[in-house]
């Protein structure tokens, strides 16, 4: 089994990238709590991202750079990845890109928001920050994750204790270099 972490935050700069969100939805979505029900009971039909002209360019990629934790996918991406490979619970919300000049940019993007955290970080062997209350990994440090309990099966996960980016299996990331999707950065993950 090989896993990789797909660091939602690289971005290629000809590549619209996301470092605003103005959006009350957009601090549950990060950290893969469930809002499709909340945002329907407000009449919220898709989650609004400011873009960075000034760190990004207006290129539209398949996979939205952003430093907020989120995958903002194109929606035929997302429909792509959905239809062959287990995310485990999920929710896909609409979201719209919008400019400087607070037109809409893009409105065929959707945020994939696998739910919940899975508890597989190898806390001795990774290079975790100094809170007993909340243990994370360092900022910057180095991670481990324990094999045996990683889901089987499961192609996208968010790990407890990794505050940035999102677990991939090797299957999927052969599946996106495949098809050619854009802006995916991938990084090894270490196993024990």
């Amino acid at each position: 089994m090989k896993l990789y972490l797909c660091k939602c935050s690289a971005s290629d700069k000809r590549y619209c990238l996301v470092t605003r969100h103005g959006s009350p939805f957009s601090y549950p979505l990060a950290h893969g709590v469930e809002v499709a029900s909340r945002m329907e009971d407000k009449g919220v039909e898709a989650v609004t991202f400011d873009l960075d002209e000034a760190r990004g360019a207006l290129e539209l990629p398949d996979l939205v750079g952003t430093n907020l934790n989120f995958l903002i996918l194109r929606k035929l991406c997302a429909d792509a990845i959905l239809g062959q490979h287990d995310v485990g619970e999920h929710e896909v919300v609409s979201a719209v890109l919008v400019n400087s000049k607070e037109r809409v940019h893009a409105s065929d993007y959707v945020v994939l928001n696998p739910h919940g955290k899975v508890e597989c970080l190898d806390t001795v062997r990774s290079e975790m920050d100094d809170d007993d209350d909340d243990p994370a990994v360092a900022l910057f440090g180095k991670f481990w994750l324990k094999a045996a309990l990683v889901p089987p099966g499961r192609d996208i996960f968010r790990v407890k204790g990794l505050t940035v980016g999102y677990v991939f299996s090797e299957r999927l990331v052969e599946f996106i270099r495949a098809q050619g999707f854009s802006n995916f950065v991938f990084e090894d993950v270490q196993l024990s």
